[in-house]
């Protein structure tokens, strides 16, 4: 679920100091460490008049290939209804293929379910959100209608303190832990099923409170994915 600039930071409330410190971000971009200049991949951001996610761009490299895009519509109050994926398709007649379709539903302003179908692929993936006084506690995913995976958030005088994802059986997958430094969250820890550290998330800000800096710090014998550090302009 934490993915600074998610689309569920723009629908959900988790008390997530992230979510205003990364509103209106325009660009983001991965690099695989601090000091290097070589750009991995690039994220464009584009907002309609009422400053409103409007549009989401994944380029491969400093824009070298325009991997896939994101369109978001809202109705009248603001609320987000749809987000259509267009991926990279040569086969298409324009160069792009809708890949899924996300449907958002609300109760009292409060996202209750998150519909995803794939028109290719033939399946559907559903997501429903459960609160207590505002704050998300538990997200529930299904496929095809079968209950996959449940994940439960946790809090301490009003932050958000750890994530814990089960799978169908209870059992934990992993487990993430939110920790703060005067009450600015500095870094997240990613945990395996049997409590092993796997990922180490770092975050810098700006004087005005903007995120401007993720280093992402990871455990090689835990991932294939490798460590790098994400880069945000407003």
């Amino acid at each position: 679920m934490f993915l600074s600039c998610s689309d569920e930071q723009i629908i959900n409330s988790t008390n997530n100091p992230l979510e205003n410190a990364t509103l209106g971000v325009k660009t983001k971009k991965v690099y695989p460490t601090l000091e290097s200049n070589q750009i991995l991949n690039v994220e464009d951001f584009d907002y309609n008049h009422l400053n409103k996610l409007q549009k989401k761009s994944y380029y491969g490299g400093n824009r070298e290939f325009l991997y896939y895009y994101d369109e978001y519509s809202y109705d009248e109050n603001g609320l987000l209804m749809k987000r259509l994926n267009y991926h990279s398709n040569i086969n298409a007649p324009s160069g792009f293929i809708l890949l899924k379709s996300i449907t958002y539903s609300y109760s009292y302003g409060l996202l209750v379910s998150e519909t995803v179908t794939a028109p290719e692929a033939n399946f559907c993936d559903e997501f429903r959100y459960e609160y207590n006084d505002g704050l998300l506690i538990l997200k529930s995913s299904y496929h095809n209608g079968s209950l996959e995976y449940k994940t439960v958030y946790k809090y301490q005088y009003g932050k958000l303190r750890n994530e814990i994802l089960y799978d169908r059986t209870e059992r934990i997958v992993y487990f993430i832990d939110y920790i703060y430094s005067h009450n600015i969250l500095g870094e997240t820890r990613h945990y395996t099923s049997n409590g092993d550290l796997s990922k180490r998330i770092g975050y810098s800000y700006s004087r005005n409170g903007k995120l401007i800096i993720e280093n992402v710090e990871v455990i090689p014998i835990y991932s294939s994915t490798l460590s790098s550090v994400v880069r945000y302009e407003y």
